[in-house]
C-alpha cells in the first residue's frame, strides 16, 4: 500500500465521512449528486477515484458545475460549465464552459504543496480545500502563486 502523509491521510477521512453523509455518483465527466438523476444506480465515490465535484448550484434556472480529475496522462483537468438565461445573454450560448488543464509537472508541484503521494488523492483534497462558486479562479489563483503554468480552453464569445 502506498505511504501518505498524514494530512493526506486526515483528508482522506474527512472526504470518506463527507460521502457517507453526502453520496455521489460517477456523471459522464465525474460525478452527480445522488438527488440530482434521481437515479439509484452509479458507483460511490471512492476516495481513490481520479475525479471529483468541486460545487455544483442551480439557482433561478442558472447551473453552476465546477469539477476537477486526473487524466490517464497524469494531467489535472478543471471544468466549470454554466448554463441557463444569464449564462445565455454573458456568453451568447448556453451551456458554457471554461477548462484549465496542468500538465503532469505542475501536478507534481500541486502534489508537493499538498504534501501527497499521489496524483489520484489531489481532487479529493482540492474538493475539500476549494469550493464554492468562485473556486475556479480561486484555484487558478493559487497555481498562479505557485508559479504552476495552466491552459485555459474557453469558446469565443459570441456577440
Amino acid at each position: 500500500m502506498e505511504h501518505l502523509s498524514y494530512r493526506a491521510v486526515k483528508i482522506a477521512r474527512a472526504d470518506t465521512l463527507f460521502d457517507s453523509k453526502y453520496t455521489n455518483i460517477r456523471s459522464g465527466f465525474c460525478y452527480t449528486d445522488a438527488t440530482e438523476t434521481d437515479e439509484g444506480k452509479g458507483m460511490a465515490m471512492d476516495v481513490f477515484d481520479s475525479g471529483a465535484v468541486l460545487f455544483a448550484s442551480e439557482e433561478e434556472g442558472e447551473r453552476l458545475r465546477i469539477e476537477c480529475s486526473i487524466t490517464s496522462r497524469g494531467s489535472l483537468h478543471i471544468a466549470q460549465e454554466s448554463s441557463g438565461p444569464l449564462t445565455q445573454w454573458s456568453f451568447g450560448e448556453s451551456p458554457h464552459t471554461v477548462e484549465a488543464t496542468v500538465d503532469p509537472t505542475g501536478v507534481g508541484e500541486l502534489l508537493d504543496y499538498f504534501h501527497l503521494d499521489a496524483a489520484h488523492l489531489l481532487p479529493a483534497v482540492l474538493r475539500l480545500e476549494y469550493t464554492g462558486y468562485e473556486c475556479f479562479s480561486n484555484l487558478c489563483g493559487l497555481m498562479k502563486r505557485l508559479g504552476i503554468p495552466y491552459e485555459i480552453g474557453e469558446a469565443a464569445i459570441v456577440r
